[in-house]
């Protein structure tokens, strides 16, 4: 009978570590793929950014010649540019969105984890120690998949308020074919734009990091357990 038992636990212990590889495999992905749509993100938003204040110079440059022509026909090449602008905020605001959904789903994975690890501890019979190196590990994985969700869910909450924010400049702009100030500041959330894009090109690549980390940490649990 005690021998069905360890067996059983053997099994579960096994399965759980099975489970958890495509899991990483999974968020490796995940994260190889943020970095890729990032570097394009910064390529494209740079582009966009030199393009913009081109715009933005040839239209002062109208106002300042008093040229009601180049004023009407500079205003509406802005126009076009704020509002393919704020469509693309939105685009990624709804990846954020995704990304915090994803996140938090991690760290209910770790937290399972450590569910198990206490119970494999108190009624395993097998190698405490393992058990208690395992429980560490998936702890600090937790710790780390849990700054990851904070991370995600401020970045979010940025591009809102990012998103409005230009939403309000372009009715400015909208409304009055001079308003040299809200073309100004609508350019200066496309230049904290593009430094948003590369901090989160960084924070993708930490968690690509951590993610090969844990799938070699289930590799080497694999062989123990065998």
């Amino acid at each position: 009978m005690k021998t069905k038992i360890l067996l059983s636990l053997i099994i579960l212990g096994t399965s759980s570590i099975l489970a958890q590889a495509p899991r990483n495999q999974k968020e490796k992905a995940q994260d190889k793929k943020q970095i890729a749509e990032g570097q394009k993100n910064i390529i494209r938003d740079r582009a966009e950014v030199r393009a913009f204040k081109a715009q933005l110079d040839d239209y002062k440059k109208a106002i300042g010649e008093r040229s009601p022509n180049k004023i009407k026909n500079f205003h509406r090449s802005l126009l076009f540019s704020m509002q393919e602008e704020i469509e693309q905020t939105q685009q990624k605001l709804n990846q954020a969105k995704n990304e915090v959904v994803q996140s938090k789903k991690e760290v209910r994975s770790e937290t399972k984890e450590i569910q198990k690890d206490k119970k494999d501890i108190v009624t395993s019979k097998g190698d405490k120690k393992n058990d208690r190196r395992d429980l560490a590990k998936d702890r600090a994985d937790k710790k780390d998949d849990r700054k990851d969700a904070v991370d995600d869910v401020n970045d979010a909450k940025y591009l809102s308020s990012r998103l409005a924010k230009q939403k309000a400049f372009l009715k400015k702009f909208q409304a009055d074919k001079n308003a040299v100030k809200a073309a100004d500041n609508f350019y200066l959330t496309m230049l904290a734009d593009s430094k948003q894009n590369q901090k989160e090109l960084k924070e993708d690549r930490k968690e690509l990091r951590e993610d090969r980390r844990e799938t070699k940490d289930d590799r080497k649990e694999r062989r123990e357990k065998k």
